[in-house]
């Protein structure tokens, strides 16, 4: 990043408190470059197993799953986390639950609309370290061409596109 000297910017990056992430990379007379420092995120999640290859419309993607998908969920602190996960999913053919698991223990049941849509999985908590996360399908799987004649035979239940997964808040309790 470049600022120019005397600006707000400038002042703000250059200042006493000096902002956590920028490094003064280079000093002009009329300026400042900054790299910005990449940091390890606290959480991470990836797909393992359980997803057909990647589909696209448009500027949306997604994988089907079977009857359940695992993915790996990473706390890259050294500490417990709260962690607040909400997906982008839709259901084949029909309106759907699906458990979520952390780790064998489940966290959560969601009900997944059959157009696609963003659903918030209520905060968990998770140690240090990976952990498995397992989204499973109540109902059957059910291949397109027994509902639409299509000749896809692939076992579907619900298509999982964008996720973001962060630090819940904790809640504060108040005591009176």
């Amino acid at each position: 990043m470049i600022t120019r000297s005397g600006s707000q910017a400038d002042a703000w990056l250059a200042g006493p408190g000096r902002q956590a992430g920028f490094i003064e990379q280079k000093r002009f007379d009329d300026s400042r470059v900054y790299a910005i420092e990449q940091r390890m995120p606290s959480l991470s999640l990836e797909i393992l197993d359980g997803f057909y290859r990647r589909e696209y419309q448009g500027a949306r993607s997604f994988r089907w799953m079977r009857e359940q998908g695992m993915l790996s969920l990473v706390n890259h602190s050294e500490d417990p986390l709260m962690v607040d996960l909400e997906l982008v999913v839709h259901a084949f053919p029909m309106l759907r639950q699906i458990g979520v698991d952390i780790d064998g223990a489940q966290v959560a049941e969601l009900t997944v609309a059959t157009t696609p849509g963003w659903v918030r999985v209520p905060p968990f908590e998770v140690e240090s370290g990976p952990h498995t996360l397992r989204l499973r399908a109540l109902e059957p799987e059910v291949a397109p061409d027994q509902v639409r004649g299509t000749g896809d035979r692939r076992r579907l239940t619900v298509a999982l596109g964008d996720w973001l997964i962060s630090e819940a808040e904790r809640a504060v309790e108040t005591i009176r």
